[in-house]
């Protein structure tokens, strides 16, 4: 969750009216649903009810208006006091994110809109693996990092803090005629005999799996390795094989036709996370104040 996605539920609620909420908040009508879908995903509750006149709140949105607007005042007033620190000057930002991390942030938008309150500053982004994104934080090349790792991770060096953006669990993605696609949840023991397309060994969500694997004595049988979310999503649709991927992977919109499957809830999983730099000024901090940790995600699932 970040600060865009409780802007646009504030926009929808407000305007009662997805295209309206759009064109005020400078952005598409698809873009703006897409991120208010993320964002129930994220809190586990339908927001809206979607009609020819217009979009109402839910009770669940009802309930949850007031703490997106308490998170909101919170976030922004935190961008305030970080970016009118005494010897603040806009510099650059150096931003990174891992390859593999679904619709859990649209950055494009992220970065849009954080460059419409600093215009001066000069930001470099890329995309890499966690364990190359941690030694570019430890080097102090990078000033933020958005992560992904198992539960339980050291700290690497360089890094000033942490915090959790998500946890989340690891699902089946299969062709949609196939034999486990009517299943309500899958085990390991269901895909004896499968052929899996994976993520590259030095994706964290590879490592993830692989490692959950090792821990419960499970060999897979690769039938393609990719380096693409959407090459993945695209072989999974043409029959090359099952995959089991994070839940933000699935819910990508080029997976829409496949087959999503529960895979033993809660054995395989795995965080994101935002590390800031030691060496991180206050426009980088700024920009980490755009992201909502797991616990105020947690304290809005409660009130609603």
């Amino acid at each position: 969750m970040d600060v865009r996605q409780l802007e646009f539920f504030v926009a929808v609620a407000e305007e009662r009216n997805f295209t309206r909420a759009a064109e005020r908040s400078f952005v598409s009508q698809p873009g703006l649903s897409a991120s208010i879908q993320a964002l129930e995903r994220e809190v586990g509750a339908r927001l809206f009810n979607r009609g020819r006149n217009g979009a109402a709140l839910t009770g669940a949105g009802q309930a949850f208006l007031p703490r997106a607007l308490r998170m909101l005042t919170d976030a922004r007033a935190a961008q305030l006091d970080l970016t009118h620190t005494p010897g603040f000057s806009p510099t650059s930002v150096r931003i990174g994110a891992e390859q593999c991390l679904g619709d859990l942030l649209d950055m494009p938008d992220l970065l849009e809109a954080f460059t419409q309150h600093h215009p001066a500053a000069e930001i470099t982004f890329e995309h890499g693996t966690t364990a190359d994104l941690n030694a570019l934080i430890g080097t102090g090349d990078l000033d933020l990092a958005v992560v992904a790792g198992p539960d339980e991770e050291d700290r690497p060096g360089g890094v000033s803090g942490e915090t959790v953006l998500r946890r989340e669990s690891f699902v089946l993605l299969l062709p949609p005629n196939h034999r486990l696609a009517s299943r309500a949840w899958s085990a390991w023991t269901d895909l004896a005999g499968e052929r899996f397309v994976e993520f590259a060994p030095t994706w964290a969500a590879r490592q993830v799996l692989d490692a959950d694997g090792r821990r419960r004595g499970v060999r897979r049988e690769t039938s393609v390795t990719v380096a693409d979310a959407h090459m993945l999503l695209n072989l999974v649709a043409r029959g090359f094989g099952v995959a089991v991927v994070p839940e933000s992977v699935a819910a990508k919109p080029e997976a829409k036709g496949l087959a999503v499957v529960g895979f033993e809830r809660g054995a395989v999983e795995w965080q994101i996370r935002l590390r800031v730099g030691s060496r991180a000024g206050a426009l980088a901090r700024a920009f980490a104040a755009m992201l909502m940790p797991h616990g105020a995600i947690t304290e809005a699932r409660r009130e609603i």
